[in-house]
């Protein structure tokens, strides 16, 4: 009788976990599907994918001076130096080690 009653409840719980990733399964089939078709148009239209920048490619391009439009011409001048970068708060130390040096004292 118990081990019908912990069957029961350990498939209660289960159930839906399994109806779950059954279903995300099923989603992530049907996307993998979209990608490959969407993949194989752009290789049919010849299209290079765009992919999308991180903060700092997008910094680095939109800061690149641009070349010269002919070769006889001089190069622009040069872009301003970057800003310079704030200090790290709490002089970089990581967190475990200001948190040790206030347990056991600074000398720590």
């Amino acid at each position: 009788m118990r081990a019908e009653a912990m069957a029961n409840y350990t498939r209660s719980l289960l159930e839906p976990l399994v109806a779950r990733l059954a279903d995300q399964e099923a989603i992530i089939r049907g996307q993998a599907e979209e990608l490959g078709h969407l993949r194989a148009e752009l290789e049919y239209t010849g299209e290079a994918p765009k992919r999308p920048q991180s903060r700092t490619d997008a910094n680095l391009t939109a800061e690149a001076p641009a070349p010269p439009a002919e070769p006889g011409e001089p190069p622009s001048a040069p872009s301003p130096a970057p800003a310079q970068v704030p200090p790290q708060p709490n002089g970089g130390a990581p967190w475990w080690r200001r948190w040790w040096a206030a347990v056991v004292g600074a000398g720590g």
